[in-house]
């Protein structure tokens, strides 16, 4: 009723939940006219010097540092480490351009809670995907040694990798660090299969005992010697058992491997 056919004022008036709503706020504003209090914001020239700039940011309400416009926010806003470089290089710009608080905490409300919640999504699904395809090509190339060879290969990069100052293996580290594709390497079939390669080539069967105080071939004679015991006392169970006889073909092998590189 108010606005009658003027749109920018429907806008406007659109913002009050109710006609008690506006007429506080227009009575608020009424009073402080009339206090005195109100003054015509001075206008910025197109070079001013630094102390109109200064006048003109405190009679608007503008912080006189970037890092002000971040006083004030809602609990709801939070950004961590990672948002510090884009963070600082916008409120710089908004500051350099003279924004409003108001106008600042706008961008970064929609930032926080809007935009960086669908980058995380989409990020997820994309890594989602590109897991998916890794593991199938492995499959693929790798059989039915998949599994064990993608734990071999991960294995042999938790022990060997570089460790922090808290001694603790940076593998982790190294898994989810992403690639100039924005891939993670340890979603990268390239990555894993070189791993794995240098741990089969390091331990050939596959298998480490970290601590135990036998060398990688006496580790391999005794789960042999372990397996054949039961070959011998129990062929019936061997010879239902198709991975305890493929573990000893991979074992043959590794022994096999072994001593070409002492006669080598």
């Amino acid at each position: 009723m108010l606005a009658g056919d003027d749109k920018d004022s429907l806008a406007t008036l659109s913002r009050f939940k109710s006609s008690g709503d506006f007429l506080k706020t227009f009575t608020e504003a009424q009073a402080t006219i009339r206090s005195g209090k109100h003054k015509e914001a001075t206008a910025l020239s197109d070079q001013p010097t630094d102390e109109e700039l200064a006048t003109y940011r405190k009679e608007n309400g503008i912080p006189g540092d970037p890092k002000g416009y971040l006083e004030g926010l809602p609990d709801g806003l939070v950004f961590g480490e990672q948002d510090e470089g884009i963070l600082n290089s916008f409120l710089e710009r908004a500051h350099a351009a003279n924004r409003s608080p108001e106008q600042v905490r706008d961008v970064l409300d929609w930032y926080a809670n809007e935009m960086i919640p669908e980058q995380a999504a989409a990020q997820k699904v994309a890594d989602d995907s590109n897991r998916q395809t890794t593991n199938e090509e492995l499959r693929e190339a790798w059989g039915s040694d998949y599994k064990a060879n993608l734990n071999t290969g991960l294995n042999f990069l938790k022990s060997t990798a570089p460790v922090d100052d808290e001694g603790n293996s940076t593998a982790d580290l190294i898994l989810n660090a992403r690639l100039g594709d924005g891939t993670l390497a340890g979603d990268n079939k390239h990555f894993l299969d070189w791993i794995t390669g240098m741990a089969l080539e390091a331990n050939p069967a596959g298998f480490i005992a970290p601590g135990s105080g036998l060398t990688n071939e006496q580790s391999i004679e005794n789960e042999i010697t372990e397996i054949e015991g039961l070959m011998r006392s129990d062929p019936p169970t061997y010879f239902k058992d198709n991975a305890k006889q493929e573990r000893l073909r991979t074992l043959y092998d590794a022994r096999a491997k072994f001593g070409t590189q002492k006669a080598s």
